[in-house]
């Protein structure tokens, strides 16, 4: 990790020009949706099949229980959430939100209502082009999705990062909130990433069902927030001693990830 981060959790504003100036392309933040047709359907068809047993997974994980009670912290007060790339997954306490618009790929199409939460909607919908007006939320949160949105080569992945971040700030009332959670890389680490990418693609696509991933720094994803809002807080998790790393549990010791907590407001 880098010393930016503090390990006790507590959250640190980080000036914007050293956020932005890390030496790394950007991508085209006009470009068009670019996430590959492969990771489109990897992560439809994926997700679509996992839920049960990633929900079993993450079930009492150390790691996850300290997601959920930041999250919830996070999201105290928000009335409507708009929970983009829900998976079918809630890392918070669905209770405690007055309403939640999930959205997903491979949620039925149209809308429908939880029989077992009526203060939930599922919503079919790409986090690259969410199906709302603009200002149709009072809170937008997208929970380990970024690193998802992947294209045929490092320039796209960026563009897909942006534009999820910019579709999430569009759909924000004025005064609004979006909380971004994200398993985050060292900087040395996501460098080394953007030269190996290709490679990485070419294997995960090949020899798993998991769909290709793309992870960032905390620096590159707090940057693109503070230079979208103008604000950016940030807050270390404690990640626990496992994590879920392509769709398996793994020793934390092993993995250099750490779950990072962003909040930004409109």
């Amino acid at each position: 990790m880098t010393g930016d981060k503090q390990n006790d959790g507590g959250k640190e504003k980080i000036p914007a020009r050293r956020l932005m100036n890390d030496g790394l392309a950007h991508g085209d933040p006009d470009g068009i949706n670019s996430q590959s047709r492969i990771s489109e359907n990897r992560n439809r068809e994926f997700f679509a099949g996992f839920v049960n047993e990633y929900q079993k997974q993450i079930d009492g994980l150390d790691g996850y229980i300290n997601i959920r009670r930041h999250l919830d912290c996070a999201l105290r007060g928000v009335r409507h959430l708009c929970d983009v790339g829900n998976g079918g997954v809630f890392d918070y306490d669905v209770a405690a939100l007055p309403k939640i618009t999930a959205v997903d790929l491979f949620f039925a199409g149209g809308r429908e209502s939880n029989p077992n939460g009526g203060n939930m909607v599922f919503v079919r919908g790409s986090a690259l082009e969410l199906p709302f007006p603009d200002g149709s939320f009072d809170g937008a949160l997208l929970s380990m999705l970024l690193h998802h949105l992947t294209g045929e080569s490092v320039a796209a992945n960026q563009a897909c990062l942006d534009r999820a971040l910019r579709e999430a700030h569009r759909v924000l009332q004025v005064g609004g909130k979006c909380v971004v959670l994200e398993s985050c890389l060292p900087n040395l680490v996501y460098r080394m990433e953007q030269t190996l990418y290709p490679l990485s693609k070419w294997l995960i696509t090949r020899c798993l069902t998991h769909p290709p991933t793309f992870q960032y720094s905390l620096e590159r994803l707090a940057g693109a927030m503070e230079a979208l809002f103008g604000n950016c807080s940030v807050q270390l998790i404690p990640r626990g001693r496992w994590q879920i790393f392509l769709g398996a549990k793994l020793p934390s010791i092993l993995l250099p990830t750490w779950p990072v907590l962003f909040e930004s407001n409109k």
